[in-house]
């Protein structure tokens, strides 16, 4: 992570440290391309004095040669240098594509997890991560091609002061000018863009749930497509207002810069006049200086604009990116699980959890023993604390008091070894559209060429399997040709098959089932308890039938450990869990 703010210069310095040949060239191709309106209206000067000195005799012919050669290999490169920047430009473009989004997604995966959690903080790390190829590759070109318009401009008024310094004078007092309210105007149209952005992300979701395989089933079955259709084109129109408001400022500016650049252009063409009537400037030069100012004139009128504006948004956009950067991050949040050991005790002592900037506590004065090899399960209703406690067991949140594993504060142990002591089978779990068999290697990441069909056999995936037409090896969903879709079910034991590839010794359940009837999870937590002799296990449910399978159920009520022991325990005490499972019981019968 770098330790200084984004300055504009990273906009060069970045490609040129990913790809330094392709950079440099594309830098030589464009200040050859500056000063060649410089060189042209020198040459053109040259070509029409010695045209007319033959006309009156005074040179002959050959004299005109050298004028013409040069005109003429002006003109090829004239020709090949759009070309050739255009395939600099794309071989810089793809370098830089593939290194920013590397460096993005390392980013984005190396933050603190409850950023995740927090809309402004997640709007502005998908806004910066997502564009940030876009606009390195944007803030590049435009840095140059900037450049390169300074340096043309430059080197034409270098000629103009060479025949009148005053002349030269009047055309730098109206560029300076043209130069800053470019300059100006790209920050308001970077802000409009991240608001009408807002809107657009929001309108495209509900796109896709108008037009999604995903919901296609409910969209039928209930109708909501009008309503869905109603907020769709709510969001739309606010995008697109807004968005307009943006273009149209953009286009008075142009327009306005295009009026300036022909006032500019003919008030140094009629100045002009002045030192050929008092012959101090040649007919030659009038010409070759005419024809410079008018390949400056849509430099003027809109390149300048363009890029000044591309610049300006390029400068508020790395303020986003010195703002994703100063997010804390999660110390060895890249590093694979490593380090693991045999669980020997796992204590939760007066644990208490709030969200960043919240009052409520989640969880409040939370105690706990786990015992190796036992099964637990943890209950209660909804926003009891169940997943909290999971979160972090492996690290995704900080939190008061103190958890202890095998005698150790949990904070002091480094994230790998952590990882490597807990597997989850998260609620909603990953689908990832890869082959069967990377789907379940992934559960062991720090060992991706172990055999995945054990892991698969015993999550029930067997038969599957066989009917694969790749077997294992097949890819799953529609991402890649030929692959093939699973059901629910089958998805759901691709993400156990996942969690039992993993050596960690505790293995955890987090309410994955949510979707399968009462009957169906039950079946489903009594297979992984069998898959799982031997570990520690953890079965977090709101449901109870799974309950009755653990050895010990911990009943959560308002962030505490409220009621403790085995079902039978529980049923007797007559308690927060026996009514709760007596409101249940009609699901189990």
């Amino acid at each position: 992570m770098r330790e200084r703010n984004c300055r504009l210069y990273d906009y060069f310095s970045g490609p040129l440290r990913i790809c330094p040949a392709p950079v440099l060239a594309k830098v030589g191709v464009t200040i050859l391309s500056s000063v060649l309106p410089a060189v042209q209206a020198l040459t053109t000067a040259a070509f029409v004095d010695m045209a007319l000195a033959l006309f009156a005799g005074r040179v002959g012919a050959e004299a005109l040669i050298p004028s013409l050669l040069v005109l003429l290999v002006l003109m090829l490169y004239d020709n090949l240098s759009g070309t050739l920047g255009q395939l600099l430009t794309d071989r810089i473009r793809l370098r830089v594509d593939r290194a920013c989004r590397g460096w993005a997604l390392e980013q984005r995966a190396a933050l603190k997890y409850w950023y995740v959690e927090d809309n402004d903080t997640w709007d502005l790390i998908t806004r910066t991560a997502d564009k940030l190829p876009e606009r390195m590759r944007i803030g590049f070109d435009s840095l140059v091609q900037l450049a390169g318009i300074v340096f043309q401009i430059v080197s034409v008024m270098g000629i103009v002061f060479a025949q009148a310094w005053w002349i030269g004078a009047v055309m730098l007092a109206c560029f300076v000018p043209l130069l800053f309210l470019a300059l100006k105007g790209g920050k308001a149209t970077y802000q409009g863009q991240v608001e009408a952005e807002r809107h657009r992300r929001r309108a495209d979701y509900l796109a896709k749930v108008l037009s999604g395989r995903e919901s296609v089933e409910e969209r039928a079955l209930f109708g909501y497509g009008g309503e869905i259709n109603r907020e769709w084109y709510e969001k739309f129109e606010q995008a697109r207002k807004t968005q307009l408001k943006v273009d149209m400022k953009y286009f008075i500016r142009m327009k306005s810069g295009s009026l300036a650049a022909v006032a500019f252009t003919t008030l140094i063409c009629g100045l002009l006049l002045a030192p050929v009537a008092r012959g101090s400037m040649t007919a030659g030069a009038f010409i070759g200086l005419l024809t410079a100012l008018g390949s400056l004139y849509s430099l003027l009128s809109w390149g300048l604009a363009y890029y000044a504006k591309e610049m300006a948004n390029g400068r508020e956009f790395l303020k986003d990116v010195n703002k994703f950067l100063a997010l804390e991050r999660q110390e060895d949040a890249l590093a694979l699980p490593a380090g693991g050991e045999e669980l020997r005790l796992l204590e939760f002592d007066h644990v208490s959890f709030r969200y960043p900037g919240s009052e409520h506590y989640i969880l409040k004065g939370f105690c706990l023993s786990v015992t190796p090899g036992l099964h637990y399960a943890f209950v209660g209703v909804n926003g009891a604390g169940k997943t909290t406690v999971t979160k972090l067991l492996t690290g995704m949140f900080d939190y008061e008091g103190s958890i202890r594993l095998n005698g150790k504060e949990l904070r002091e142990i480094p994230l790998p070894k952590r990882k490597a002591m807990f597997s989850v089978v998260y609620q909603d779990f990953a689908r990832y559209q890869i082959s069967l068999e990377e789907n379940i290697r992934l559960g062991d990441a720090a060992h991706m060429d172990r055999d995945a069909l054990p892991a698969a056999e015993q999550a029930g995936l067997a038969e599957r399997i066989a009917a694969l037409p790749r077997g294992i090896a097949t890819d799953l969903g529609k991402a890649r040709e030929g692959g093939v879709d699973l059901s629910g079910g089958e998805w759901q034991r691709a993400a156990i098959a996942r969690a039992l590839q993993s050596p960690a010794p505790v293995r955890i359940l987090d309410e994955p089932t949510a979707a399968l009837d009462p009957m169906a999870e039950s079946r489903v937590y009594e297979t992984f308890g069998e898959m799982s002799k031997g570990h520690t296990t953890i079965f977090i449910t709101h449901r109870l039938g799974a309950a009755r399978l653990a050895d010990t159920i911990v009943v959560l009520d308002e962030g505490r450990a409220a009621e403790l022991g085995s079902h039978n325990e529980l049923i007797a005490l007559g308690g927060i869990y026996a009514r709760m499972f007596e409101s249940q019981r009609s699901w189990y019968q």
